[in-house]
């Protein structure tokens, strides 16, 4: 959930998000409802480089595998039995 927050913020950090504390919990029910499409089980990816088996996406991320001709460009894949989801971003500055 914290990666989807994450996406929605300016400059994708959300240590730099103006109000973020005001606006945490309705980003969090928002991210809950795209996620609750996808099932236990469901797999989740992201070409995030953030250290360790639990990232926490509350914290700066220190890069991505860029998918496109930008530095940063990062997201979620899911899939599941009966569904695939691609939530992305993308920083053109």
């Amino acid at each position: 959930m914290r990666l989807l927050v994450m996406l929605a913020t300016n400059e994708m950090n959300v240590t730099r998000q103006h109000s973020f504390a005001e606006h945490r919990a309705e980003m969090e029910r928002h991210a809950a409802a795209i996620l609750s499409r996808f099932p236990e089980g469901s797999k989740l990816f992201t070409n995030t480089r953030h250290g360790g088996e639990n990232p926490d996406f509350y914290e700066r991320v220190s890069g991505c595998w860029p998918m496109s001709q930008y530095a940063w460009d990062f997201g979620l894949l899911t899939v599941s039995d009966d569904e695939v989801g691609l939530i992305w971003s993308f920083d053109a500055s």
